[in-house]
């Protein structure tokens, strides 16, 4: 993944096949994400969101992004139960619903920083 950031040309040269490891990785992303879904529900958003948002925070690197998103993302979690036991007290909102608030914010946040 390091050298196709590189771009194609310099991932040929060092040895990477582009067209198989995007592929490859796109089906493995794509089978990760949607088991962690099923199994954890719409929390699983948060795993998509998160490596977004740490990326301008951690570099193109490979490595740091998934440390950094790990320790974010369990946060996020947290925060997100925190404030679902908070909201309406003495009931709780779903965790699932102030996990989708959380992330439409931060996609929202992505989508105004590209413009």
């Amino acid at each position: 993944m390091d050298a196709l950031a590189l771009g194609d040309d310099l991932a040929r040269g060092l040895g990477s096949h582009p067209l198989t490891t995007r592929a490859g990785t796109g089906l493995a992303a794509v089978c990760l994400v949607g088991a962690a879904t099923a199994i954890a529900g719409p929390i699983g958003f948060i795993g998509l969101m998160v490596p977004h948002i740490v990326r301008p925070f951690t570099g193109p690197s490979t490595a740091p992004l998934l440390l950094v998103s790990a320790f974010t993302g369990a946060g996020l979690v947290l925060t997100a139960d925190i404030l679902s036991r908070i909201i309406l007290w003495p009931g709780e909102i779903p965790v699932g619903i102030v996990c989708a608030a959380l992330g439409a914010l931060a996609m929202l946040f992505l989508l105004q920083r590209r413009r």
